[in-house]
């Protein structure tokens, strides 16, 4: 498979931690039921006040015979499944299953493909909203859909739980895609413009970013440990969810600094790895190789050693780094730390710290508290 058009990832087992479970104070979530009309729906569509825009949410990918049912459903008052929505701070709600119907109820009402494909009612085939009689259009403006919302007032994690239980599609959205529609704001501009950078893509042997933002994500984790680093606790997912809602919104002047800490590093990781950036070494009978997929652990390492080094250290001492990893491919308490319950924070900082022994070993300090 083509390392340009897909992302590989080695097998990391992230086992589930319930050390974070949430107490029962916290297990709070709150809905509200609405009926709104189709017009109703349309209108706040129209005024944003409800979003259901595709370029921060999954693509729009329905075609127009697969609309046209969805309106003919309307037209014979076959009930339509249920919306679900999370209501923003601003008061402003973002769909989190039903953008496909809401959409292409959208379109047609203005008028944006013709009916296609229809059996029941195939003698509307070929006719847009402003082409059918009077009375089917009134019906249609005023054919009520359930919508369920779930309230700012209800815990954060519990309404990333629902949007992963309500993400039931064919092509199932991926975690940083569900974070990317929940935790909108400065941090999802800063991830898309990031994961862009020439030497970004090099490292990754890409030539352009994942469609299904998994680069998004390691640039996120990347952050989140530059920052958090000291307060990680399991399980890593939460960790990077709220990681994502805490720093949504970002005053300008550290949006920048943001963007100089991924650009240094990154520059710094392609200088000393270059296109073997994030790869183990394996043993192949004999031989020594460097593996294909990306090892998010490693990820993690080199990241974390280049944020914290000079250009001119990366430079002087880039044989020295690569020979303590050299080193460590070959230590079996390090291969298990960075292959089997990756996620756990005794063995996150285990590994941290057999790395900056063996930096050490090959004198380069890096002064860290955990």
């Amino acid at each position: 498979m083509d390392t340009n058009e897909l992302l590989l990832f080695d097998v990391e087992i992230e086992e589930e931690s319930t050390e974070d479970s949430l107490s029962e104070k916290e297990r709070r979530l709150v809905t509200q039921p609405f009926d709104f009309t189709v017009r109703s729906l349309v209108d706040q569509i129209e005024d944003g006040a409800i979003s259901v825009d595709a370029t921060w949410q999954r693509k729009y990918i329905w075609d127009n015979v697969k609309a046209s049912r969805l309106i003919e459903s309307l037209l014979l008052n076959v009930p339509i499944p249920v919306c679900y929505f999370a209501e923003e701070v601003s008061e402003q709600y973002l769909v989190i299953d039903g953008q496909q119907r809401l959409w292409s109820i959208y379109r047609y009402l203005k008028n944006q493909f013709p009916l296609k494909g229809l059996k029941t009612l195939g003698h509307l085939n070929r006719k847009r909203f402003f082409e059918l009689n009077p009375k089917d259009q009134k019906f249609i403006r005023s054919r009520t859909l359930r919508c369920i919302a779930l309230t700012q007032e209800s815990h954060p994690d519990l309404r990333f739980d629902v949007f992963e239980r309500l993400n039931t599609g064919s092509v199932s959205l991926t975690s940083q895609e569900l974070r990317h529609c929940m935790y909108r704001g400065d941090l999802n501009v800063i991830l898309e413009k990031l994961c862009n950078d020439p030497n970004w893509l090099r490292c990754l042997k890409r030539k352009n970013p994942d469609e299904r933002l998994s680069d998004q994500e390691l640039i996120l984790r990347f952050f989140a440990f530059y920052f958090k680093l000291p307060a990680y606790k399991p399980p890593l997912y939460k960790f990077l969810n709220e990681f994502m809602r805490q720093y949504r919104k970002i005053k300008a002047e550290d949006i920048d600094i943001f963007i100089s800490i991924f650009t240094n590093t990154i520059n710094n990781v392609f200088s000393v790895f270059g296109e073997n950036s994030f790869k183990r070494i394996i043993r192949d009978g004999e031989q020594l190789q460097i593996d294909k997929n990306i090892n998010k652990s490693l990820f993690d390492l080199q990241m974390f050693v280049c944020s914290r080094l000079s250009p001119k250290e990366c430079t002087e001492k880039s044989k020295e780094i690569i020979d303590s990893f050299r080193d460590l491919m070959f230590d079996t308490e390090f291969t298990d730390l960075i292959t089997r319950s990756t996620d756990h924070r005794t063995r996150v900082i285990k590994r941290i710290n057999l790395l900056l022994a063996q930096l050490l070993r090959h004198n380069i300090k890096i002064d860290i508290k955990l």
